[in-house]
């Protein structure tokens, strides 16, 4: 009788764990590649990940970059009680790289997005954030979010199962770094980046003969030089779609100026998705709150193939152009334009303040890396850069284009991006803070985005516009670094 009892104590004991366990699984919501220990308990978001030519930056009052050395003074993704039209306080990690060029960590989220009008989107709404735990969709709480409403954004998910249809990486990741700033010329007089040598690349100019900033460009002899990422730098522009995206794949070579591992760290053209995640913390409590970023409203009139300088802020309720003669990096420019590390310059940021992310509303328009399928003949020169993929991968997206369907239709299923989320159709002037919205064609199969310096109040956050890909003087870019 007594070893049935104990027979039967030891089942229940089985029983009791085996539930347990699969409560808690289910509960925690863990994957094989979890990896929790990169939450900060503290700061509540995922520890921003380094790589090895990196380290953690804040600023002084003059832009300065200043290496932390105490992480609790790094950063803090504060949510903001009020609206931000004269600046606010949330605190994105930076970070720099040995260039010099400056990087704004993203960590992995979920959003919510609540409309002011579901039948009429561009009247815009509010955007909730709950940042996520490692790699899980687990928040501070352990909740899984996605059992609240809440979509984990694409732009940190593993899209092997997918398609990678909505711009997922290969594998479930804790954030990815942003730059800063658009691209600019290293090694230019009288701009921020005159003291960084302008190194080149292995990539020759493939366009037409031409020039730019350093010279005349002879196509398939002159080497790009490797751009960098800081505020009070010329826009890098003069290439098209196809030699950004090449260029960018090729940053992190041995010996990069960047200090990148061309092992585990990834650069590459920003994608729509990647575009996506910067606006919507943006728009969020955790950035600006629902305020509008200031534009870069800076355009150079006295230097021949430059139009625009990074990092410079018009005033919020200014979006008129500011037509200078350019005299070398100042605070300010007619009272009209303020550079970044002021307090008037920080409204063009997403967070209103220095530690965001800048030009991306005006400056030079950016291109994105993905594009319409069955595009027009005459614009598949510039998919030769892009390898000739069919599909989609972890580095480009490629829409969908049907028969007696408006592209915009065909890829009304793509969320986190900030175009179909965030719209009410393809025409004019139907993005969130009535900016633009004209959705990729056969005709223009390439995404543009922000706008540039010249778009006044129709740039911005959700600004979406189209081109055929080829270069232009106000056509600029940027990358994303991802350390795995």
């Amino acid at each position: 009788m007594e070893k049935n009892r104990l027979f039967y104590r030891i089942i229940l004991l089985i029983i009791l764990i085996t539930i347990i366990g699969i409560l808690a699984i289910k509960g925690m919501n863990f994957n094989s590649n979890s990896n929790i220990e990169e939450w900060d308990e503290e700061k509540l978001v995922n520890i921003p990940k380094l790589s090895e030519g990196m380290e953690p930056i804040i600023f002084n009052e003059k832009g300065e970059a200043i290496k932390v050395e105490d992480s609790q003074d790094w950063y803090n993704y504060k949510k903001q009680e009020n609206t931000t039209e004269n600046g606010g306080d949330s605190m994105w990690a930076n970070a720099q790289t040995r260039d010099g060029s400056q990087w704004v960590w993203i960590p992995r989220f979920a959003y919510k997005i609540n409309y002011n009008d579901i039948e009429h989107k561009e009247n815009g709404g509010n955007i909730e954030i709950k940042f996520l735990k490692g790699n899980t969709n687990l928040d501070e709480n352990n909740a899984d979010v996605t059992e609240q409403g809440f979509i984990v954004h694409p732009a940190f998910k593993n899209g092997e199962t997918t398609g990678y249809t909505n711009g997922e990486w290969d594998k479930e990741i804790t954030g990815i770094w942003v730059s800063k700033f658009e691209a600019g010329f290293a090694g230019i007089e009288n701009t921020s980046t005159s003291n960084i040598q302008a190194q080149e690349t292995q990539i020759s100019y493939e366009s037409a003969n031409s020039k730019n900033i350093y010279g005349i460009i002879e196509t398939g002899v002159t080497k790009m030089k490797y751009p960098v990422f800081m505020g009070g730098a010329f826009s890098y522009t003069g290439i098209d779609i196809g030699e950004m995206y090449k260029l960018c794949r090729n940053l992190n070579v041995e010996n990069n100026p960047y200090g990148v591992n061309n092992e585990s760290e990834d650069i590459h053209l920003m994608k729509n998705s990647e575009w996506g995640a910067v606006a919507y913390l943006a728009y969020s409590a955790y950035g600006r709150n629902g305020t509008p970023i200031a534009i870069n409203n800076i355009e150079i009139e006295n230097i021949d193939i430059i139009k625009t300088i990074t990092g410079y802020s018009s005033k919020n309720e200014d979006y008129m152009i500011n037509k200078i003669n350019y005299d070398g990096n100042k605070e300010n420019y007619n009272e009209k334009s303020y550079i970044w590390y002021t307090k008037e310059g920080g409204l063009a940021s997403t967070t209103g303040n220095k530690y965001g992310v800048f030009d991306m509303a005006g400056g030079t328009t950016e291109y994105i890396a993905g594009y319409i399928e069955n595009m027009d003949s005459h614009n598949e020169a510039y998919l030769k850069d892009f390898d000739k993929i069919e599909h989609s991968n972890k580095y480009f997206t490629i829409f969908k284009s049907e028969e007696n369907k408006s592209t915009y239709e065909s890829n009304k299923n793509i969320y986190g991006d900030a175009t179909i989320e965030t719209s009410s159709g393809n025409g004019s002037y139907e993005s969130w803070d009535k900016e633009t919205s004209y959705y990729i064609t056969r005709r223009s199969p390439f995404f543009l985005r922000g706008g540039c310096f010249s778009e006044g109040s129709f740039a911005g956050l959700f600004a979406y516009s189209i081109h055929s890909g080829h270069s232009a003087e106000d056509h600029g870019f940027r990358c994303v670094l991802i350390v795995e």
